[in-house]
């Protein structure tokens, strides 16, 4: 199992080249995700403040399929042991 954590600003962040992280081929995040998606590795993004899954036309292909997976919600309190209590029961 894998989980990605996924905040608001996830596609945006940038490196030290001023690009995107994701678009750095170096960049462990992409790396995993990659591989993990390659593998078929079960695959739950953790969305935080906010967050939604990304949209596919957002994402590089190496990582598009990751728009197709169904999200859990991390809310900050009072929901917060709530939601990561349902997220443990799931694993």
């Amino acid at each position: 199992m894998f989980l990605v954590v996924i905040g608001r600003d996830w596609i945006k962040k940038r490196g030290s080249k001023g690009k995107s992280r994701l678009e750095d081929p170096g960049d462990f995040v992409r790396i995993e995700v990659e591989s993990a998606l390659k593998r078929d590795i079960p695959i739950i993004p953790v969305l935080v403040s906010g967050a939604a899954i990304p949209l596919v036309d957002r994402l590089l292909a190496s990582l598009q399929e990751l728009s197709y997976r169904n999200g859990l919600v991390m809310r900050p309190d009072p929901d917060f042991h709530r939601d990561m209590d349902r997220l443990i029961g799931f694993l």
